[in-house]
């Protein structure tokens, strides 16, 4: 356990995926995600969540060549508890057969969700958005460093 950049982790994180992927052309990226250090917990969890995530996303963008934008936020919540949110808007995932199914890719992200000691759901409005509440380990806030 110790002190984490998210925000430089989550940027790092998305730029591998879509190189990876090659289609840095046809996904931005939008986070809301606090500067400098944090106490996170074990990142690990959290970072192979999102990887998957993105994956998805990258995967369904590719096959239909079409342009998408993703929404990441991360916050805390209350105590012990943060917040991530995943939006694509450009629909290259689908999100709601993804949580239903059992494909390995859903198993992980639940398997994943459950190591944080957290939830997942959908939030349903014009588009779909992954919500992941979680603990955040023993002090369970994101605070920045001193």
């Amino acid at each position: 356990r110790g002190m984490v950049n998210p925000r430089a982790h989550i940027v790092a994180l998305v730029k591998l995926v879509l190189c990876r992927h090659h289609i840095q052309g046809l996904i931005h990226v939008d986070l809301d995600i606090a500067n400098g250090h944090a106490e996170l917990g074990d990142p690990v969890p959290l970072g192979l969540l999102l990887n998957e995530l993105l994956t998805q996303s990258a995967k369904h963008a590719s096959k239909h060549e079409r342009k998408s934008r993703i929404m990441i936020v991360l916050r805390p919540l209350a105590e012990h508890r943060c917040e991530l949110l995943y939006t694509d808007e450009g629909g290259g995932m689908e999100q709601e057969r993804f949580l239903h199914e059992e494909s390995l890719s859903a198993q992980l992200v639940k398997i994943l969700a459950q190591q944080l000691n957290g939830t997942i759901h959908l939030l349903k409005s014009d588009v779909i958005t992954f919500q992941l509440t979680f603990d955040n380990g023993e002090r369970g806030e994101i605070r920045m460093a001193s």
